[in-house]
């Protein structure tokens, strides 16, 4: 073959190669001019389902804050401590000791002090209060509301029959109800009535010793002679005897 038709041949390759490749990128233009093209007439393409086993949040130092996966939701603080917990048994929170402090559960609300012991509770029952030790100090149910002290003892009751105060000897000192007002010493002996005859006071030996009613005011002795008396025709004083020393009726001279 002479060096003329090697050359020849060369061209033909040259010139074949060429028109490839004029249409190879004619054919990319065309295609890249197309893609705006079908972004405009097909829809945005939105998933119907997003299926994974957990989803995480992370911080920007890329440590975990938040997950979600089949067990339920976890929150993290920057000391990877977890705060809250959300799962199907309820809702957890604790604090930055990671101490549980409140959760939510199926039987009510709790708060915990910073030894985890349960200080406050609600319930479909009522709301009850704790001390430090565990013990009930106060309780609101649908019966009324209660308070014991640290020992036990039931010291106020408020109920649909009143309002009443014991002492540290369980001895009722106060009630209050729809008849009216009582107030018991120490040794359960009434001192102060108020009813709707009136208002009485007692001494320790239960003696009627003030009277205060629609008839008007009187004072009595240790003997259950009345010494004093006002009303709507006038004012009396008596000596033990009862007998009239001064009055409004026969001033100065009775």
């Amino acid at each position: 073959m002479s060096e003329t038709t090697v050359v020849d041949a060369r061209l033909d390759k040259l010139e074949q190669d060429n028109r490839r490749l004029k249409l190879a990128l004619g054919a990319l233009l065309l295609a890249l001019a197309a893609v705006p093209l079908i972004g405009a007439v097909m829809p945005e393409q939105i998933p119907e389902v997003i299926r994974a086993r957990a989803f995480e949040v992370i911080d920007e130092n890329g440590q975990g804050r938040a997950v979600m996966n089949a067990k339920g939701i976890q929150y993290r603080d920057e000391n990877d401590n977890t705060r809250a917990v959300m799962g199907a048994d309820g809702i957890w929170y604790n604090d930055e000791n990671n101490t549980t402090r409140a959760l939510m559960t199926d039987i009510g609300i709790s708060y915990l002090d910073e030894n985890e012991t349960i200080r406050a509770v609600i319930t479909s029952h009522g709301i009850s209060y704790t001390d430090e030790n565990g013990n009930v100090r106060a309780q609101m149910v649908a019966d009324g509301i209660q308070y014991w002290d640290e020992n036990g003892n039931v010291r106020a009751d408020m109920n649909i029959g009143g309002i009443f105060y014991a002492d540290e000897n369980q001895t009722t000192r106060v009630a209050l109800g729809e008849p009216g007002f009582w107030y018991w010493d120490e040794n359960g002996t009434t001192r102060v009535q108020m009813d709707p005859y009136g208002i009485h006071y007692r001494d320790e030996n239960d003696n009627v010793r003030a009277v205060m009613n629609a008839g008007g005011i009187a004072y009595l002795d240790e003997n259950d002679i009345i010494r004093a008396q006002m009303d709507d025709d006038g004012f009396w004083y008596r000596d033990e005897n009862g007998t009239p020393v001064w009055s409004t009726d026969c001033a100065p001279n009775c």
